[in-house]
């Protein structure tokens, strides 16, 4: 939560699924409370409790950690994304999909893609859009598939680095 939060503005939401592990906080605050002050944003970073993979324990866990955060804060609804890093971005899939229409954008960075990944059309005037970052193999493909379902979707091949992120 930005030091220049206040209750009587709206607020947009970044909900991260990183790698699998230990997070380091400090270079999270480090690298995102700038932007987060000056974009009104609050970022939330879910740590698993096993250093290997996520459970789908953690993912009820983390869309009630979204569901306790819109009562704690201040959230704009119109701005609300989750984001998956590496082997986050499955289990991103999996929160982005239960969190439903009140998601405004998916971002996807460094990770893989589910076989047999089944997505939705978009809803027509509620269309979630998304990021895929990285040279994953199968993002060119997917970012085609989810723009023929109607979704907006940019594809950049550039990774994502945290502490590319500092400077």
């Amino acid at each position: 939560v930005p030091t220049s939060y206040r209750s009587d503005v709206p607020h947009g939401l970044l909900l991260v699924l990183p790698e699998p592990g230990k997070v380091d906080r400090k270079a999270w605050m480090d690298a995102w409370e700038r932007f987060c002050r000056e974009h009104r944003t609050i970022v939330a970073i879910l740590e698993s409790a096993d250093p290997q993979a996520w459970s789908m324990e953690e993912l009820e866990i983390m869309r009630r950690c979204y569901q306790e955060i819109q009562t704690q804060y201040n959230i704009d609804r119109r701005r609300v994304v989750v984001g998956g890093l590496g082997a986050g971005s499955v289990p991103a899939l999996v929160v982005g999909n239960q969190i439903g229409s009140s998601l405004s954008g998916l971002w996807l960075a460094q990770g893989s893609v589910p076989r047999g990944l089944k997505l939705q059309q978009a809803e027509p005037m509620n269309s979630t859009s998304v990021l895929l970052q990285g040279d994953a193999p199968a993002y060119k493909s997917l970012a085609e598939q989810f723009r023929k379902l109607g979704f907006r979707c940019l594809f950049t091949p550039e990774k994502f680095d945290l502490a590319d992120s500092l400077n």
